[in-house]
Order: C-alpha cells, then structure tokens, then sequence
C-alpha cells in the first residue's frame, strides 16, 4: 500500500481516536477495531489479496464493537461525496468512465472553493471519485437536515446519464474504500480493469466549521427549484418588453444552436451559453446545463459548472438581449 495510507490513517486517527477496518470477501463480512494505524495497516496488508478493505469514517461512541452502526457515532469527522459513473451492475469502470467521474468530482470541489470551504482529500475509489472533508459536527438532528440539503443540491447538480451522486454516503456510520487497496467488483478485464484505490491529501487538511455546513444547508433546502423569480422584475433591469412568463425557452436556445434534448418534465438539456469559461468540457450528450419551461413564473436556466455559480435565466437575457422576441406577450399585456 502506498505512502498516502499511512498519512491518510494517520488524520483518521487523530481525529477519530479508534477506527474500524472492515474487510468484504466471499459472502462474509469481519470486522477489526484499532487504536492504532500501524496495527490497522499489519492486519490489512495480511487481508489486502482477497475481497475488499473499508474503514470507518467518523468518531464512535466510546466502547463501541462489531461493525460501526449509525447509533454507534459520536461526532461526524468527515464529510464523504462520491461520484460513481453510471454503468452495468458490478463491473470496473472504463477509463474514460472513471474521468467523467473525476470531472464531476473536481467540478464539486472547485465550487466549494469558491463557497469559502477549504480543499478536500481527492480519492480515486477504485471506480469512482471522492471528495473527503474533515470537520468537527455533532450527530443531531439539525446537520442531519443540512446535510440532507446539501446532498441533495449536489445529485440535482452533478448527476445525469453519465455519473452518478450518490446521496446515501451521508449516514454517520458510513464506511470507505482504504485508499491504496485494489477494489474489486465483478471480473477484471482489459478494459475494465480493477485499480488500486488512493487519496491525495492537501498539505493544510484544514477542517470545514460547522457554520459553513449549517449555512450552505440552510440555502439549499430540499425541495427548492432552480428558478428565476416569479416577480416580473426581481431586482432586474428588464431592458425590453416581452413579458418573460411567457418565454419559449426552447425555440429561444434553438435559435442561439444551443438546444441539445428533452429531459422531461418541462426541462431541457442545453448548451452553456459561457460553456468556453468552464474548466472542464460538457458531456457528449449534455446534461450539465439545463433550461425550465415556465410553469406560471418565468423559464429557468441552470448550470452545474462553477464559473456559473449564481447564473440564472436573467443572465442569459442579459447575454443574448433577445428575449423578448421569443415572449408571446408583451409584459402588461393580457392573454387573449
């Protein structure tokens, strides 16, 4: 196993006091606690030929045995999201599979960033991408929601056709791949090979405070669509006539050569109109950037990149200037 094990251990450790290996082989699941990483590291070095190697992730309760259960948790030490491409049931990711998966995940990271987070660990799964940040949050009922929020955001954000975001790894007594063992699901082929896991940790692995985890929680409430304000202005400088509720969205990108596809229920796949800012290129098929018909407010555009944090519909009005041409109405005109 490679260097960034034994730093990786190291910081799980320190911040968790005792941590759990788990190892997956056959049908049968053992479970091994440590409060040391050298010990961890023998006992998984003797297991890593065979199955698969997980850790714990987070502080236990003091004198907790048998694999970690969710009622098992003092505190959350760490905050895990995972992008796994999409594909057949227990096969290896393809390589190109694997950096989709990598795009997203970095996309993620770099829009935390730019939220006022601090970087995370970077983890190859095996298949997948990881996101690892440490803080310091206890098990209540209050993060539970924020987080709730946040993974929520985030699989509206990342996941289409492509990849997927998976909202589950939340749980307090989640387990995680042990970077620098070999994962291993379903056969190994040429092209879909089993690869040796690893993380890369930053120099200052600083800790994300509580607040930054509650706030961002609070602004992303589940349940809350992308949209552009129902107000007819909503600090806007309309500019023009059309009135906006009554946008054809569709024909409007089609004319701009940026409409790509229907995903259904009134959204649209479409190209970013500041596509050439992003630092990492579209998915073939798109996803990234989508539109929403009007349903009684104005259409709503959205983009998961983050250059285009805070971009909505009124961006690309402001963009194009010819909104108003595609509007049925003018604004203050009734319908007939």
């Amino acid at each position: 196993m490679a260097s960034s094990t034994s730093e990786y251990l190291s910081w799980l450790f320190r911040d968790n006091g005792m941590v759990e290996l788990r190892h997956h082989h056959g049908q049968q699941w053992e479970s091994f606690w440590f409060d040391d990483p050298d010990a961890l590291m023998a006992e998984a070095r003797a297991r890593q030929n065979v199955g698969n190697l997980y850790t714990s992730l987070n502080r236990p309760l003091s004198g907790v045995t048998g694999p970690l259960s969710n009622d098992g948790v003092q505190r959350y030490t760490r905050i895990l999201f995972d992008f796994d491409p999409v594909r057949q049931k227990n096969v290896p990711a393809t390589a190109e599979e694997a950096a989709e998966a990598e795009a997203r995940a970095r996309d993620c990271a770099q829009l935390l960033t730019v939220l006022g987070w601090p970087p995370p660990a970077l983890g190859l799964s095996g298949n997948g991408w990881h996101l690892q940040y440490r803080t310091a949050l206890p098990d209540t009922d209050e993060v539970h929601s924020a987080l709730g929020a946040i993974y929520a955001e985030f699989h509206r954000r990342f996941s289409d056709d492509l990849v997927h975001f998976d909202r589950s790894v939340r749980n307090p007594g989640r387990i995680c791949t042990l970077y620098g063992t070999v994962k291993r699901k379903g056969p190994s082929t040429p092209e879909r090979p089993h690869r040796r896991s690893w993380i890369a940790i930053p120099k200052d692995w600083r800790q994300v405070i509580p607040q930054q985890i509650l706030s961002l929680g609070q602004r992303w409430k589940p349940e809350t669509p992308v949209r552009a304000p129902e107000s007819p202005t909503g600090g806007f400088s309309r500019g023009g006539k059309g009135d906006y509720s009554t946008l054809d969205v569709v024909a409007w990108f089609l004319s701009h050569r940026a409409y790509l596809r229907e995903i259904g229920g009134g959204k649209h796949a479409v190209v970013c109109p500041w596509s050439d800012e992003h630092s990492v290129a579209s998915p073939a098929k798109g996803g990234d950037a989508i539109v929403f018909e009007p349903d009684g407010g104005w259409a709503g555009f959205h983009c998961k990149h983050a250059h285009c944090e805070g971009r909505d519909i009124r961006a690309v009005m402001a963009l194009w200037g010819d909104a108003d041409a595609f509007c049925t109405h003018q604004y203050g005109q009734e319908a007939a």
